[in-house]
């Protein structure tokens, strides 16, 4: 409240985080309005910026389509199409409620696999926790409190040395050299579809390989030995 002085002015008071900040007005109706200004200002700066679900998803994917590669941006995109199914895209994204999320992933579960909705789970995961760092989300992500979806995993085929050999032998030409890659090479699919003849070094019988799948997403490469059986297919196949 503002206090009258001797002059016959008026001081404005506030309270501003912790500090007292003081301003002498002309007339008392000049020093209310300085305090409710004050006030106003105080609720804006300590109000937390809001951000509709479809602005956080677009500015996610954005975020996903420089980081990660083609196929991880394409899984984010359908995820998140699903999310837009239940959730009005003009909402703020910090209303977003577990019920709504476990309808969303019970559905998914239902209509396609137990591993369709924890894939969904974890995109959304990330995109919140990204939502967190730069656009002000709660902490207390509405995806993380519904509780992961249980799989039925049967046990991998592991092919046999003798099914591996049926297999080379039915095959010729680039399709053979291609599946001698990945014997000899270890590699990833991904990873093979992205070697180029400048990444073969005949010379030296050594490969360099490049990879995604690490921490960051950003493309690293390996250099590895080239076997002198992969090493003439190559040469035949060139």
């Amino acid at each position: 409240m503002p206090t009258k002085m001797k002059s016959g002015k008026w001081r404005a008071h506030k309270m501003v985080h912790g500090t007292r900040r003081t301003k002498v007005c002309q007339t008392k109706e000049e020093a209310r309005r300085w305090e409710a200004e004050q006030s106003k200002a105080m609720r804006t700066r300590t109000q937390p910026p809001t951000v509709t679900v479809y602005d956080w998803i677009n500015r996610y994917l954005d975020y996903a389509k420089q980081r990660f590669s083609q196929s991880t941006y394409k899984e984010k995109i359908t995820a998140f199409k699903d999310l837009l199914e239940y959730v009005s895209r003009d909402s703020l994204a910090d209303n977003s409620t577990s019920d709504v999320v476990l309808k969303l992933l019970s559905d998914i579960a239902s209509s396609r696999s137990g591993y369709a909705a924890i894939k969904n789970r974890k995109n959304y995961c990330a995109g919140w926790s990204w939502g967190e760092k730069f656009l002000n989300l709660p902490a207390s992500s509405p995806f993380k409190m519904v509780d992961r979806f249980s799989v039925d995993r049967s046990p991998s085929y592991v092919p046999s040395h003798e099914d591996v050999l049926k297999v080379f032998n039915n095959e010729t030409g680039e399709v053979y050299t291609f599946l001698l890659f990945l014997l000899h090479t270890a590699a990833r699919r991904g990873d093979v579809f992205r070697v180029q003849w400048s990444d073969i070094d005949m010379a030296n019988e050594v490969i360099t390989l490049g990879t995604r799948k690490r921490v960051g997403g950003g493309l690293e490469h390996d250099i590895i030995p080239m076997t002198p059986v992969l090493k003439k297919a190559l040469q035949a196949h060139k």
